[in-house]
């Protein structure tokens, strides 16, 4: 099932009244963002989070929504690492690590190690886990990786290696 992200966001905006005019402005053109709506374009991260920025929608609220009101796994494992943060339980934070290793571990799928280290990541902010250098730079080389709008924007930049150290480590 292809998900419309365009239409969803167009939703979204018309329902807080934003017109894209106020939406668009500085960000995107007027009719680029008219295009994406109508799902004859593409967006990259960085815009995406811009514009849903701008009319006060959180990333987790519009990927819910597009989602038909369900979260999907990543958005199952963020709540309940959050909710473990905010409660400051140790334990189920270690346990669900422990279940991304055992995922990685009987699929394969690198998803899980990444995950596994944003939970990590979380304990190291907790005072609770001491991230290795390797694993420090892995997280930030993904979160530069998001932030920068994928993995094309980021390689066009030149840091070409950062790439191969996120391979390799999932490997």
């Amino acid at each position: 099932m292809i998900i419309a992200y365009g239409k969803v966001f167009r939703e979204i905006r018309e329902e807080k009244g934003i017109s894209v005019r106020e939406t668009a402005k500085g960000i995107v053109s007027n009719s680029f963002l008219s295009k994406y709506e109508l799902g004859k374009s593409n967006i990259s991260f960085e815009n995406l989070f811009l514009l849903l920025d701008r009319i006060n929608c959180t990333i987790t609220e519009f990927i819910y929504r597009a989602n038909g009101y369900k979260l999907n796994s990543f958005g199952e494992l963020v709540g309940s690492c959050r909710k473990a943060y905010e409660f400051r339980d140790y334990d189920e934070l270690w346990n669900l690590i422990e279940k991304q290793k055992k995922l990685y571990e009987s699929t394969k799928n690198s998803t899980y190690k990444v995950r596994e280290l944003m939970i990590k990541a979380a304990l190291q902010n907790l005072e609770k886990y001491n991230m290795s250098s390797e694993e420090k730079n892995i997280y930030l080389n993904i979160y530069l990786m998001w932030r920068l709008g994928g993995i094309l924007n980021y390689l066009f930049l030149g840091i070409q290696s950062a790439y191969s150290m996120i391979i390799n480590y999932c490997s």
